[in-house]
């Protein structure tokens, strides 16, 4: 699951360069993880 995993790391640089508030940041990496999560959970392929 790196691939994806890099692409949210990925995100959330992009994002941090906008100067996004850290609870704005917070909740975009939790909301993300959970999703990811349900996408394994549910076999979706990567």
């Amino acid at each position: 699951m790196s691939g994806i995993e890099d692409h949210l790391d990925n995100f959330m640089l992009y994002c941090d360069s906008k100067n996004l508030s850290r609870k704005t940041l917070a909740s975009y990496e939790q909301t993300l993880k959970l999703f990811i999560l349900y996408l394994d959970v549910i076999a979706i392929p990567k």
